[in-house]
C-alpha cells in the first residue's frame, strides 16, 4: 500500500522478525541482523525502513507477534485502508453530513459509488465498534488528479474532432481547386454556388461512408477467418 516505503534489508518473515526505522535505528545504532529485546520477546532485525514519516522512528513487526507481546488476542487498533476513489459531489456531500436525509434512490447511488464517505460507511458496517475516518488530504489530492486526468482525456477528444473536421475541409477545398474548371462550367450554365459546394460535400461524405464500411466488412472477413482457423486447429 505505502509503494514509497525503502527497506534495507527485507520485510519480516515470522514473528521472530522486525523492521526499524530508519531514525531510530540510527539513534540506537542498530544494523540488520541485531536482536533487539522488547518486553517478553526478541527480535532480529531484518530490514531498516525509510518512510519519511512517523515510520522512520517506529519499530514494525507482525500483528500477532505484537498481540502476543501485549496479551491481546484478536485485537486490532487501527487499519490503513488504501482505495480509489470518486470525486465528491453535493450527494456525497450530503451523505457524509447525515445518510438518514437522503432519499432511497439516493442512498442507492451514493452507497454503490466510490465515494470516500461510502466507503466509510461501509467499513463501519462490517466492522462492529469501529469508527472510520478518511485521510482527507489524500482523498482531495486523488479527486483532484482523477478530474485533471478525465478533463485531459476531453481536451484531446476535442482536438482530435477538431482535427478530423479540418483534414475534411482541406480535403474538399483541395477537390474543388482541382476541379475548378468543371465548377467554373457548371456555374457558368446556371448552377447556384451553394448548391455546386453542397454538392460536392455531398460526395465526399459518401465515400467517406463507402470506405468505412469497407474497413468494417475487412475486419470482419479477418475475424471470421482467424475463428475459422482456430476452429480448425482445435478439430485436429
Amino acid at each position: 500500500m505505502k509503494s514509497w516505503w525503502k527497506v534495507d534489508g527485507s520485510y519480516p518473515a515470522n514473528d521472530a522478525e522486525a523492521l526499524i526505522g530508519q531514525k531510530l535505528a540510527a539513534d540506537k545504532n542498530f544494523h540488520v541482523g541485531d536482536v533487539l529485546k522488547f518486553n517478553d520477546g526478541e527480535f532480529k532485525i531484518s530490514g531498516i525502513l525509510s518512510g519519511g514519516g512517523d515510520e522512520d522512528n517506529q519499530l514494525l513487526v507482525n500483528l500477532s507477534a505484537m498481540q502476543k507481546i501485549l496479551n491481546v488476542p484478536g485485537k486490532i487498533g487501527s487499519i490503513e485502508v488504501s482505495a480509489i476513489t470518486t470525486p465528491e459531489n453535493d450527494l456525497a456531500r450530503k451523505a457524509a453530513a447525515n445518510p438518514d436525509l437522503l432519499s432511497q434512490q439516493e442512498k442507492e447511488i451514493w452507497y454503490c459509488t466510490a465515494y470516500v464517505s461510502a466507503i466509510a460507511y461501509q467499513i463501519e458496517e462490517v466492522i462492529a465498534n469501529s469508527s472510520a475516518r478518511p485521510v482527507r488530504q489524500i482523498a482531495e489530492s486523488e479527486g483532484k488528479i482523477l478530474e485533471k486526468t478525465q478533463l485531459l482525456m476531453l481536451l484531446i477528444t476535442a482536438l482530435s474532432l477538431l482535427s478530423t473536421a479540418l483534414g475534411v475541409s482541406n480535403l474538399v477545398s483541395a477537390n474543388i481547386m482541382e476541379r475548378s474548371r468543371e465548377l467554373g462550367l457548371l456555374k457558368a450554365i446556371g448552377g447556384a454556388g451553394g448548391n455546386i459546394y453542397c454538392g460536392r460535400c455531398r460526395r465526399h461524405f459518401r465515400l467517406c461512408s463507402e470506405l468505412r464500411t469497407c474497413a468494417n466488412n475487412r475486419h470482419d472477413g479477418f475475424w471470421l477467418g482467424n475463428r475459422e482457423q482456430l476452429g480448425g486447429l482445435a478439430n485436429r
